[in-house]
């Protein structure tokens, strides 16, 4: 004979698919679901949040939605059109909507390593199924795991926070967590020889101007004639790059011109001696036009690189350099030098046209520099 496992009050056990229903009764009289569920500890503990949000918010608290509500439809709602909602929702750390390349990445995510999930009810999508996710070794790059997860996990948080699903199911421990690559930040030296054997003039100057200006290469590359100006201080000359805008490459060759990701990517940098002889060179082969821009694949100025076109022609002087990292390296080489001059936190941020402390942070570690500074002591 078997023996009746007692449920707590809220929790029936359906037959005859075995899985456990929530009911309760919310601060309006009225009985609601509280969704099913394949165990009873995750209808336990489905029960015991609902129960605590209703004690913590019994003033404020609001029915779940209903299907015929406005908006999606909790039963039919997929990952995918939960992704559109949180897109059409979604504004930057500005408060502005989300850029046209951050829109595209998040869907490329959903196309490809959310694929399994893309088109799968959210409701439907437990713990087990995410860490099975997680767990396939052929899934792939570390950082494109942790990217997708990290997206996964937020979508379904709003939705739980919306009512649109009873509990996330991203519990994975340390899941968001994610340590990149350590900069292989060029030598001196290193920055000397690839300067002197790019193949060109623009090449060396866009060079020029990450190395010694600590700019983007997506802020070289969409600079203007009208970006650069100069300012005479007694018998010298002093030149500045104006930064207001970027390139934003987007799936399909299409490029648009863009606001920097922050207020702060906004701003006007002094050019320091080494490079300007770079930069003068080169801006005498580009057109006279204001808008003409200083680095494009036409002689009129109006066409700009390719994504690809700087680190294809980066390949041979990184090789007789004998460097193993890539030209956005060149900024970190230049802020942690600009680092190590004493600039305080602050010029480092606006050097760098970081809207965060924990970015410009990350230039003011330098190898040796532990040593010059406990000498000092």
């Amino acid at each position: 004979m078997s023996e009746t496992v007692k449920l707590p009050k809220g929790i029936r056990k359906i037959e005859p698919s075995g899985r456990y229903q929530v009911r309760y009764t919310g601060p309006d009289g009225k009985r609601y679901s509280g969704g099913t569920f394949r165990r009873k500890t995750d209808a336990e503990r489905a029960l015991a949040k609902i129960t605590a949000q209703i004690d913590n918010e019994r003033e404020t608290w609001r029915p779940p939605r209903r299907t015929s509500d406005q908006g999606p439809n909790p039963k039919t709602l997929t990952v995918r059109d939960l992704s559109e909602e949180w897109i059409k929702g979604s504004v930057n750390n500005a408060g502005k909507q989300l850029a046209p390349k951050t829109v595209e990445a998040y869907r490329r995510l959903i196309d490809h390593p959310l694929a399994e999930f893309a088109e799968k009810p959210a409701r439907q999508i437990h713990s087990e199924d995410v860490q099975e996710w997680w767990n396939r070794a052929e899934f792939g790059k570390a950082r494109t795991r942790n990217a997708a997860y990290k997206y996964l996990k937020s979508l379904l948080d709003w939705a739980e926070n919306r009512k649109l699903i009873q509990e996330s199911p991203c519990r994975i421990k340390n899941g968001t967590r994610y340590t990149p690559r350590q900069v292989i930040v060029p030598t001196e030296t290193e920055v000397a020889i690839i300067l002197e054997t790019a193949e060109a003039d623009d090449l060396r100057a866009v060079l020029a101007l990450t190395a010694y200006c600590g700019l983007r290469p997506q802020e070289v590359l969409g600079l203007r004639r009208k970006d650069i100006s100069s300012i005479e201080r007694g018998d010298s000359t002093r030149w500045v790059v104006n930064i207001s805008e970027v390139l934003s490459w987007l799936k399909g060759g299409t490029i648009v011109r863009k606001d920097p990701k922050s207020e702060e990517g906004k701003r006007s940098l002094s050019v320091p001696a080494p490079a300007v002889p770079y930069l003068l060179k080169h801006l005498a082969t580009v057109p006279s036009s204001p808008d003409s821009l200083v680095f494009s694949r036409d002689r009129e100025g109006l066409v700009p690189w390719a994504q690809t076109r700087l680190n294809q022609r980066f390949k041979r002087p990184k090789e007789i350099a004998g460097y193993q990292g890539s030209p956005y390296a060149f900024r970190h080489y230049h802020l942690t030098r600009y680092a190590m001059t004493g600039a305080t936190q602050r010029e480092i941020m606006e050097r760098g046209g970081h809207s965060s402390t924990s970015a410009a942070m990350r230039y003011q570690v330098a190898v040796g520099r532990d040593f010059e500074l406990t000498e000092r002591l």
